[in-house]
């Protein structure tokens, strides 16, 4: 059952705790296979994709507890190689576990990555660092199969600071005798997440954060308990929700420190926020002021992970918008969607750029969900739909968001699963 039923009941008066960060608990569960001991990961989101890094794990070996929100893997017994192709079709992250499986077995096999559709975005860079730490790559049609003798320390340089490929060639690293140099490394959040995990089994890195980050491998590695931080897309989500609908919204256990260029957005919106700690208080404008144009990049830059849930709320400025998107071809694709709601977005034909005219009021419309950010769009712009907005292809939804249905009643929503 994926279609979902939401109605909205006026303005959003709610408090919530963010979830644990997606993307940064799935490196840290591949991560986990680099100790044959006890990794304790705390504050980890249920969620579909969560849940497809804990079957990989089993498939390979490992042994793995669920406690709420907290996951306890022993990898000691791990022996397989290959990650099951039915999880690497379906999450396309699920690549990151060739460089942890690289690490500890030496070996690695998979077919080709899948996910969301969001363009081309090849693993090249990913299998030629894994050449240059002495791995040979043999590709087939439709599988990937990485062996080594014995990997050494290299300079690896990205030809574009590729999240998923700093994460593969760290963990990678991680088992490679000597030092490893990554230059034009991604500075994101998850990169620094995942670092200072490896930090805590023992490895010595340098670097995470910036653009240089050095990682030393072959360490003693120990039993470890980490921490995971709050979602920052997923709390950006929900100050947008309210932004759209109006009203308040107090949020919880926020990363605000990797928030800035996101808050710094939703101001010149003319939301009114305020920060302590890790608490964030939003306070949606009465009118919403349009973007002139915004660019998403590489952070510390607009996260591309944003982009589609500004669109509903754009519609709604006064004036006109423009965005730019260049870090994923299609992620305007959700664009269509919106317009069956009464939005009035132009895309561009090479899908870089979009035109979003405000003023728009948006109705209720069935609708489905093209990926996760995008069905994230969906229900932000649901909330603040007249009449019954029914969203399909939910799952992709459930990939990243946890208990959704839950969240969108404690908005003062209403949701049901349909047949």
């Amino acid at each position: 059952m994926s279609r979902l039923r939401i109605r909205n009941h006026g303005r959003i008066h709610a408090e919530l705790q963010v979830q644990g960060s997606k993307n940064s608990s799935l490196p840290c569960l591949a991560a986990a296979l680099l100790h044959p001991g006890i990794t304790v990961l705390d504050g980890v989101p249920m969620i579909e994709d969560v849940f497809a890094a804990i079957e990989i794990l089993r498939a390979l070996g490992a042994r793995v507890s669920v406690e709420g929100s907290r996951v306890i893997i022993c990898a000691h017994d791990v022996s397989g190689t290959e990650i099951p192709a039915c999880f690497m079709r379906k999450m396309r992250s699920s690549v990151i576990f060739l460089g942890a499986l690289l690490s500890r077995m030496g070996e690695a096999q998979s077919v080709y990555p899948g996910g969301c559709a969001l363009g081309s975005r090849p693993i090249d860079f990913h299998l030629e660092g894994f050449r240059r730490l002495g791995c040979e790559v043999v590709l087939s049609e439709e599988k990937i199969d990485v062996r080594s003798r014995g990997m050494s320390g290299a300079l690896i340089r990205l030809p574009f600071s590729s999240v998923g490929a700093t994460e593969n060639l760290l963990l990678a690293a991680a088992g490679a005798q000597g030092m490893t140099v990554i230059e034009n490394a991604a500075r994101e959040p998850e990169i620094v997440e995942l670092s200072r995990l490896l930090v805590r089994m023992g490895f010595d890195i340098r670097g995470a954060g910036t653009s240089c980050i050095a990682i030393r491998g072959k360490a003693d590695t120990k039993d470890v308990c980490f921490s995971m931080s709050g979602d920052r897309i997923v709390a950006g989500t929900w100050l947008l929700c309210c932004m759209n609908a109006g009203g308040r919204i107090c949020l919880d256990r926020v990363p605000v420190q990797w928030m800035y260029s996101t808050l710094e957005v939703f101001r010149q919106m003319g939301a009114v926020i305020q920060t302590e700690g890790r608490r964030v208080e939003c306070r949606a404008p009465e009118k919403i002021r349009p973007v002139a144009c915004l660019k998403t990049a590489p952070y510390p830059g607009f996260p591309t992970d944003m982009q589609s849930q500004l669109l509903p709320v754009l519609c709604r400025a006064e004036g006109d918008s423009c965005i730019r998107e260049t870090v994923f071809a299609s992620r305007f694709r959700v664009a269509a969607q919106l317009v069956r709601m009464g939005a009035d977005i132009t895309v561009s034909a090479d899908q870089t750029f979009a035109r979003i005219r405000g003023g728009s009021r948006l109705h209720g419309a069935e609708v489905s969900a093209p990926d996760l950010r995008g069905g994230a769009a969906l229900v932000i712009a649901a909330m603040n739909a007249e009449g019954d907005t029914v969203i399909d292809d939910f799952y992709h939804i459930e990939r990243g968001y946890e208990r959704i249905t839950d969240t969108i009643r404690i908005l003062g929503g209403e949701a049901c699963w349909i047949v």
